[in-house]
């Protein structure tokens, strides 16, 4: 993985994942309500996301992400106490995607290079950013 990611956007990369404020976040009801209670953007160049598929060894689908812009978001449960904090990316310019995907549908829009599409990443995928 890093020898793909150092190829494509450099050598000056750090991964960004989800972090749980306990370690015993299996515990955590992932279908609770959440609050988003601080956001931060991660000033980068160059991005590259990876996703765990589902394969019974460790296997990851990386690709490039361009005009996207990442956030790391701090959760915090019905409680107030923050959880986690995770990765949020938000595609920019959805001008060439298809107008059927799932995403438009649900938000009621249509692909520009006006209309981004926001959303949070899961516990099992990396973002790569490359360092400004």
């Amino acid at each position: 993985m890093l020898v793909f990611v150092t190829k494509e956007i450099g050598r000056k990369v750090v991964a960004l994942s989800t972090q749980y404020q306990d370690l015993n976040h299996h515990n955590f009801n992932k279908r609770s309500n959440y609050t988003i209670s601080s956001v931060k953007r991660i000033i980068s160049t160059s991005t590259i996301a990876c996703h765990l598929l589902p394969f019974p060894k460790a296997l990851f689908y990386c690709h490039r992400m361009p005009q996207t812009r990442v956030f790391q978001a701090a959760l915090a449960g019905e409680d107030g106490r923050n959880l986690m904090s995770t990765m949020v990316v938000c595609h920019m310019d959805t001008s060439t995607w298809n107008p059927s995907h799932i995403a438009f549908k649900q938000v009621h829009l249509t692909p520009s290079s006006t209309t981004s599409i926001c959303h949070i990443l899961l516990d099992t995928d990396v973002m790569w950013v490359s360092v400004v």
